[in-house]
């Protein structure tokens, strides 16, 4: 399987230095033009390899954006599959003790809510069963 990542500065740059021509004219349509390249790009490499890339945009400077390109399971895809995790996981901790009598929340010392120890506990059970879960799955 080809590497396709890497950092771009659009879908022109990025289907000519891959040579991607054919696969986005399938994709994006004949004639098509560069315009939301990051969505353009993911769309092609989803195309040519299914939930394998993820594709963002650094900025690099003031004049123009880059458009990263990470194979899942980089630094990158990584971190979101982490904060994916942990979203749901917060979710599910809300659903389950919403309407119960149990505590979830206490004040620290600095004045910041944490979880109570009890919850905790749970929120990590059920952070870790989820990141196992979307890595597995490459999501």
């Amino acid at each position: 399987m080809r590497n396709f990542s890497g950092k771009y500065f659009s879908t022109n740059h990025f289907v000519n230095a891959c040579d991607l021509g054919r696969e986005a004219k399938k994709v994006l349509g004949k004639g098509w033009t560069a315009e939301e390249d990051t969505a353009q790009i993911q769309r092609i490499l989803d195309y040519v390899h299914k939930n394998n890339y993820v594709v963002t945009t650094d900025e690099a400077n003031e004049n123009y954006d880059w458009i990263t390109v990470s194979e899942n399971g980089t630094p990158t895809a990584t971190y979101y599959t982490k904060e994916l995790a942990c979203d749901i996981a917060h979710l599910m901790i809300e659903d389950k003790f919403e309407n119960t009598s149990e505590t979830i929340s206490e004040e620290d010392e600095e004045g910041c809510y944490r979880y109570t120890p009890f919850i905790q506990e749970e929120f990590e059970r059920m952070y870790n069963k989820i990141e196992a879960l979307l890595l597995t799955n490459k999501i």
